[in-house]
């Protein structure tokens, strides 16, 4: 009698265990992390190796448009001569030792700077040979990845700064058993790559470090530990919890005969 007890609490306590719960899924929750804090929530993007950046020229300048033509805009169709034949020559790589190069004015380094300081320095190389010269430079290649029970895909961001619950909403919902207590930011930095891992329930995340995305993350939830029962939708889930209850009933009966 004792093992048939045992065993129905076994069985009992295992199907409790897989439950989930909203406090397993809400989002802005009462959970106290102390996140650090971050004090510079404007904190730009700084360029690293691998980027590609965008450099637009915006002059009067006749001498300016001849030696630098696929750079500069047209001021009535506001497209560069690149933009236009689509040949992609306004496009500056920044190589592995951390520079652009530009016709005529030879390397530039822009590795661990922000865009915007990237472009005052890139104004002054040009000023030596017009002062009367504005540029507009941006990085090309804004995506950040999805990995896990977020989805599996690589997205363009729309705006300079998205949050970690913008992003998600644009990959699709986090599964009901993604693991919101274990999310991780794979981050590329000038200083090597960086993992972040946060509960995302927590309101504390709000004005956390975690907040906002940076073009090139990458985010994965992992999937919850206890997910057997819930996952019965499915047709192997269906399969294991039959196959589970055949075991159960079959040693039920098994002990019922033999004690």
């Amino acid at each position: 009698m004792k093992i048939k007890l045992l065993l129905l609490q076994i069985v009992i306590i295992s199907i409790l265990s897989s439950c989930v719960t909203p406090r397993d899924t809400n989002l802005l929750q009462d959970i106290k992390k102390d996140y650090p804090i971050d004090v510079n929530l404007n904190n730009d993007y700084k360029i690293i190796l691998g980027d590609q950046l965008t450099l637009r020229i915006y002059t009067l300048d006749e001498s300016m448009k001849e030696l630098f033509s696929v750079y500069i805009v047209d001021q009535s169709s506001g497209l560069s001569a690149a933009a236009t034949d689509q040949t992609g020559a306004n496009v500056l790589n920044v190589y592995s030792d951390g520079t652009v190069k530009i016709p005529y004015l030879g390397k530039i380094s822009v590795e661990g700077y922000t865009t915007t300081e990237a472009k005052k320095i890139i104004e002054e190389r040009f000023s030596t040979f017009s002062p009367n010269i504005v540029i507009e430079l941006n990085l090309q290649n804004r995506f950040f990845s999805v990995l896990g029970e977020a989805g599996q895909s690589r997205i363009a961001m729309p705006l300079p700064k998205l949050t970690i619950f913008q992003a998600l909403a644009m990959s699709g919902p986090i599964q009901t058993f993604g693991d919101r207590t274990k999310v991780k930011i794979v981050r590329q930095t000038p200083n090597g790559t960086e993992v972040k891992t946060f509960d995302i329930r927590s309101k504390d995340i709000v004005d956390s470090e975690y907040y906002y995305i940076q073009p090139n993350d990458v985010i994965y939830v992992p999937e919850m530990n206890r997910t057997f029962f819930g996952r019965v939708t499915s047709f192997t889930g269906i399969l294991g919890l039959v196959s589970l209850v055949g075991t159960v009933v079959g040693a039920y009966f098994v002990i019922k005969n033999n004690f």
